[in-house]
Parts: C-alpha cells; structure tokens; sequence
C-alpha cells in the first residue's frame, strides 16, 4: 500500500473521531521475532486486546482528563 493511501486512510480515521497518532504495524513484532505477517497480527490482537492493556489504557485516560481539569459534562459530551 502506497504511502499516499495510507495517509489517506488515517485522515479519514482521525476524522472520524479515531485517534491515529499510536499505530503498532507487523515490523514491530518481526522486529523482535521471526514469524509471517499473518503470526504478527496475531501477536499484535493478543496483546493490544489484552484485559490489562484496557486497563491500562482507561487508567490513563482518566489521567489526562483530570491533568486537562476537564469537567464531568465535557467527559459525557466528548463520547
């Protein structure tokens, strides 16, 4: 896929309201491990989907709307 299309597709993500800005690609698993493209993914479903990593990531997102002093309402209405 050309550089050009997956620009594109991250424009309309972010549009979308999806954050963008912290994407994992297969080279990061075959960067630490020898394995296809398909046992990549699957390396990255595993481990982006894991129970602790949800946590972690509401955990966090808690943390930035109370360091921003975001009011409860802006919280509600930001869903």
């Amino acid at each position: 896929m050309s550089i050009k299309k997956i620009e594109e597709a991250k424009r309309l993500l972010k549009e979308s309201g999806y954050y963008i800005d912290n994407l994992w690609h297969v080279d990061d698993v075959q960067q630490r491990c020898y394995c296809t493209e398909e046992e990549a993914q699957r390396v990255l479903d595993i481990a982006l989907t894991d129970d602790w990593m949800n946590d972690q990531v509401s955990d966090s997102i808690n943390s930035a709307i109370d360091q921003l002093n975001l009011p409860e309402e802006q919280i509600i209405l930001g869903i």
